[in-house]
């Protein structure tokens, strides 16, 4: 399965917005190295916009105030470049002489001697754009005829009114800030900047043959740190200037690489920049294209002198050189163990088991990144994927004769399966909480914002006119198997008949599908494992006392049908549905709470292997809610807790759980959350937290939406939130 990784840190990407190029045409121009860069179009102009993956080698603790278009913030990137040849990208393409002399002051030099010798690695300077009003560059307006995007609101070290598309010293609010040194992967627009002066090499031309200029990414769209990455090899640059009628002598060693067990003779290959006059070498290789390179077991000498007298020259003129080196091991490197790991997606408390098909002696595991392998079994475990929802965790895996292989595991979102109208969405890089709740007009739809520390709720549309002023709760999820990143389905009820939702990813909800007929109350809505692609489950509450109905959607067959399957509880008018799949039996279990109109009372039914037939109960739960309670499976417990939050009849909202650990499943005691009032409540486990993640509840009574959330270590105390109000 190939890795998934986001192309940018927020909805609106900088490279879209502050298109560098055409901001400033004298000194920035765009840089197009295909196959490895991506040409869009930007109010007209072209920009390339690239992957560049490396270590930090400077990182700013401040914004750069003073440039011409707005506050930057700065960092300095060591390409990787292994990463380069993976993408396609020569070296003599991306440095440029400038790359060697850029940011002396936060990089030092290997050695440098005033002008006229400088060796150190090359770097790509990487620039994070601000929004600030009423910036000019060259007598306009830098941001003229456009607003600053809503999602560019994060502040910074930096002047007031300064705003970014995401925090530069902290891009991912879900990983630790950025540190030299950290390997990071960076998306964004790469371009040329000319040399703001003092560089030898600069023959003061405008265009892009300008020996001097340096290579950037301004701005970048994300910067994401990767785990850690040994180097292989070791990457140098050097420049040598001399002044007309006078000479440059270089000589320096470069240092290898750590040597691997395998490793038999250490190599050095030259590339020779652009701006070089190889009229200019005096000494060097038998053919003066380049350095004397001497391999000496450690490292690797270089040797090249330059002089400033051009034979037959009319006018003295000054001499050039500039090279990159690569210093690398080679060998017998060992064969790759073989993986049995495709088309594998972990979700929360699942895992899976990886084993080797090549043969021989048993691998010893480990993980780079989340992930949890139990050495002895060589079974991963996910224990928190919402956090990294459409990434991939790197597995590396050797066995006693020192072989390795390396697999990357997605990471998908596990589908709803259990009934709420909120959820944990993986729309936004923190995944946003999703609710749906009625309102006077129909069904209404907002997000809290959890990239934003103040998480703010947002109220975005409503749609499902039909159901305006509905009594009851819908239900909410977010499918897998569809749209990517996962549409938003609901079902909820309007005049005795059940309506099916959805919204993909442009935005919109569709018109409504009704499924089913003679229902009252709230239903239980589920996507289950049922399946390939996984099907919908419905269970709603029949009129006139006639129990309960079960419908199930195949997603896997064609026209995506609707079949009612089977009624139990007969002879009971039940008015509230709570339906989960619980992981108490294989391949899974369906578990119904339901409550009872007349008495409050709440009965449990379950059937296993998904079985419509195979309905049992009802089991009394000791507790009487007024209104429809959340339960789900939590990651508490050796087997998965059930946590049940519910508002009773006397106004308390309690929170209660079911070891599930004890063959008798015992209910706890109630814990007191608030008073509360009759209210249908929402209730999931987030990945917030440290320790299997926040119990986050909504308690819907009709008008507002009151939110609270449990920690996940002890005391385990709730907490009073916001209140969203429709």
């Amino acid at each position: 399965m190939p890795p998934v990784f986001l192309d940018r840190a927020t909805a609106t990407a900088p490279s879209g917005t502050f298109p560098v190029p055409q901001r400033d045409t004298t000194n920035w121009m765009t840089l197009s190295i295909p196959p490895a860069t991506t040409a869009r179009k930007v109010d007209g102009f072209s920009v390339n916009v690239v992957e560049l993956r490396g270590w930090l080698r400077s990182h700013a603790s401040e914004c750069w105030k003073d440039d011409k278009s707005g506050p930057d913030w700065a960092l300095d990137l060591e390409a990787d470049p292994e990463w380069l040849d993976a993408v396609g990208i020569s070296l003599d393409r991306l440095f440029r002489v400038g790359c060697i002399g850029r940011s002396l002051d936060v990089v030092p030099a290997v050695l440098i001697d005033g002008l006229k010798l400088l060796v150190r690695i090359p770097i790509v300077h990487v620039e994070v754009h601000s929004w600030k009003p009423g910036i000019e560059n060259n007598g306009r307006l830098v941001h003229a005829g456009h607003s600053r995007p809503p999602d560019w609101d994060k502040r910074a070290a930096c002047a007031t009114s300064t705003f970014w598309p995401f925090h530069p010293s902290n891009p991912l609010p879900w990983q630790p800030p950025l540190a030299v040194g950290d390997y990071v992967r960076i998306v964004g627009s790469l371009i040329t900047d000319a040399p703001h002066g003092g560089d030898p090499f600069d023959d003061f031309t405008l265009g892009e043959s300008n020996p001097a200029r340096w290579t950037e990414i301004h701005p970048p769209d994300i910067i994401e740190r990767l785990p850690d990455k040994q180097r292989n090899e070791t990457l140098q640059a050097v420049r040598v200037w001399a002044k007309p009628r006078q000479a440059s002598v270089l000589d320096v060693d470069l240092p290898a690489p750590p040597r691997p067990p395998w490793a038999e003779s250490l190599h050095v290959t030259e590339v020779v920049l652009p701006g070089t006059r190889q009229e200019s070498i005096v000494k060097g290789n038998a053919t003066k294209t380049g350095a004397a390179l001497t391999v000496l077991g450690d490292r690797v000498h270089v040797h090249v002198m330059v002089s400033g007298t051009l034979a037959g020259a009319a006018v003295p003129a000054p001499g050039r050189f500039a090279a990159v080196y690569r210093v690398f091991w080679m060998g017998s490197r060992p064969v790759p163990l073989e993986l049995d790991v495709e088309a594998v997606t972990l979700h929360p408390g699942e895992t899976h088991r990886f084993a080797s098909t090549s043969g021989g002696s048993a691998p010893t595991w480990r993980t780079v990144g989340d992930g949890q392998i139990d050495t002895s079994s060589g079974l991963l475990t996910a224990p928190r994927p919402a956090r990294f929802p459409r990434h991939t965790v790197p597995v590396a895996a050797s066995d006693i004769d020192g072989r390795y292989a390396l697999a990357l595991v997605e990471l998908a979102p596990r589908p709803a399966r259990h009934t709420a109208c909120l959820v944990q969405s993986t729309f936004g890089f923190r995944g946003n909480f999703e609710l749906v709740v009625p309102g006077p007009d129909g069904l209404v739809h907002a997000y809290r914002d959890n990239n934003d520390p103040a998480f703010p709720w947002h109220r975005t549309t409503t749609f499902g006119a039909a159901l305006a002023g509905m009594g009851f709760a819908p239900a909410l999820i977010q499918s897998k198997g569809f749209a990517e990143p996962g549409n938003l389905e609901v079902v909820a009820l309007a005049d005795g008949s059940l309506s099916h939702f959805w919204r993909d990813g442009t935005g919109d909800w569709s018109e409504p599908e009704v499924f089913a007929h003679d229902v009252f109350g709230a239903a239980g809505f589920i996507q289950s494992g049922l399946g390939g692609i996984g099907s919908f489950e419905v269970v709603a509450p029949l009129m006139f006392a006639r129990g309960l109905v079960h419908y199930r959607r195949d997603n896997d067959a064609a026209g995506l049908p609707w079949t009612r399957l089977a009624q139990f509880g007969a002879g009971v008018s039940y008015d509230s549905v709570s339906l989960l799949e619980t992981t108490l039996s294989q391949p899974g279990r369906l578990e119904v709470f339901a409550r009872v109109e007349s008495s409050n009372a709440l009965h449990h039914f379950w059937t296993d292997s998904y079985d419509p037939s195979g309905w049992n109960g009802p089991e009394a739960v000791p507790v009487r809610v007024a209104g429809r309670p959340g339960v789900i499976q939590s990651s508490f417990g050796q087997n998965g807790n059930l946590e049940l939050v519910a508002a009773l009849p006397d106004g308390t909202l309690a929170h209660f759980w079911r070891d599930d650990d004890t063959p008798a499943r015992p209910w706890s005691a109630p814990t007191t959350i608030d008073q509360s009032g009759p209210a249908d409540i929402a209730l999931i486990q987030s990945d917030f937290g440290s320790s299997g993640g926040h119990l986050e509840m909504v308690a819907w009574d009709g008008s507002s939406s009151r939110v609270w959330w449990r920690g996940d270590t002890d005391p385990f105390r709730w907490s009073k939130g916001s209140t969203v109000t429709v």
